[in-house]
């Protein structure tokens, strides 16, 4: 069996990520005695060939590959790949209809493998574009989704169910969440009068829902009971907050290294999660730190995190957000917010690497002798 794993199209954000996902894979395979290599594509190559995960995996084989974009209604765009090998089982980290040209034209004897790390949804359908572009998407796809050479990898139920809908099979879809190795994280008990809260990156995850609950607090007169840990780039508004408030209670690092990242989220109490994100890694990074999650209503993860049994809550709009982080102020002044950060580490063994990775091995496996 040979594998061929495709980074990226935009690796600017995706070392924490996918592109870390694709190259941890590869070797992970390949230390198994599978042929393995990476595929960077041309439009990403510069960066991607020295990217941070690149060089973390150098011993991974890798080789650049052709591609372009076509751009479609609604900022919607779908890659064309040329060149691309025909003599293994080729993995494409984005949804179906980032390659929908390319599965139109695939060979139908080649074993492709769908990993749908961006599909977002929203209420059951798709966040980018309109109703009308899905529904034309999806007319266009349905002629060669169902194909027999055609599998998929979804990280949350609501992927899954999507792609049932659409026609296909359960046998095809492989439902394997992300992962973390989590004995690089520690926990340390809940401890002092404040509720330490941690948000990570910045304007990229949504920090303007952060900006906004910070403004309610200060309105409220409650933002003394708080200590915001914000990494990565703020809003003009949460800098403007920092600077008026006494030194403590918002606290701003736009950049950090993991391990100063590790050691500060050790000693947080809870981790908000306001974006729209499939399966984010910093929810499992909380959850290895013992942290109580209050995560956004678009993240489809949180729901299956929970029902490891895990505890956080989930918030649709800022009022609820308010409300979470009072009752987990409440939880950890009576003690009850260190009885939760057990059963948080519990439910993250369940994403350590151990647990998923066999899982991949074996998803190639199954394909393979499909």
């Amino acid at each position: 069996m040979k594998v061929s794993l495709i980074t990226p199209i935009d690796i600017k954000y995706s070392y924490r990520g996918t592109e870390y996902w694709v190259y941890e894979a590869a070797k992970y395979l390949m230390n198994r005695g599978i042929d393995a290599e990476v595929l960077v594509t041309e439009t990403g190559s510069r960066k991607a060939l020295n990217s941070k995960a690149a060089r973390e995996f150098a011993e991974v084989p890798s080789r650049i590959i052709k591609s372009s974009r076509l751009n479609l209604p609604m900022n919607f765009k779908i890659t064309t790949y040329k060149g691309l090998p025909e003599d293994s089982i080729l993995y494409f980290p984005y949804s179906i209809y980032d390659y929908a040209i390319n599965i139109a034209r695939k060979p139908s004897n080649q074993k492709w493998i769908i990993g749908s790390h961006s599909m977002h949804l929203k209420h059951g359908h798709i966040i980018k574009g309109h109703r009308w572009l899905e529904l034309a998407l999806n007319a266009m796809m349905k002629s060669v989704i169902r194909k027999d050479n055609l599998f998929f990898h979804v990280v949350n139920t609501d992927q899954e169910h999507y792609l049932a809908r659409l026609g296909v099979r359960e046998e095809r879809i492989f439902r394997i969440p992300l992962f973390i190795d989590v004995k690089g994280f520690m926990a340390k008990p809940a401890t002092g009068q404040k509720l330490k809260v941690i948000h990570l990156g910045g304007v990229e995850k949504n920090a303007e829902a952060v900006s906004r609950i910070i403004s309610t607090l200060i309105e409220l007169g409650q933002i003394g009971k708080f200590e915001f840990y914000l990494i990565g780039k703020q809003p003009e508004s949460i800098v403007q907050n920092a600077t008026m408030l006494k030194q403590g209670s918002i606290n701003i690092f736009p950049s950090i290294s993991e391990a100063e990242k590790r050691a500060m989220m050790s000693n947080m109490d809870v981790m908000l999660l306001p974006a729209v994100e499939n399966f984010p890694k910093s929810m499992l990074e909380g959850l290895a730190c013992g942290l109580y999650i209050i995560a956004g209503e678009m993240n489809p993860a949180f729901s299956e995190v929970l029902k490891r049994g895990a505890f956080g809550a989930s918030s649709k709009n800022e009022s609820e957000y308010i409300k979470s982080l009072q009752s987990a102020l409440e939880m950890k002044r009576n003690g009850k917010l260190n009885k939760y950060k057990k059963s948080n580490l519990k439910a993250a063994e369940f994403y350590d690497r151990k647990a998923v990775m066999p899982l991949i091995e074996k998803m190639f496996g199954r394909v393979s002798g499909a």
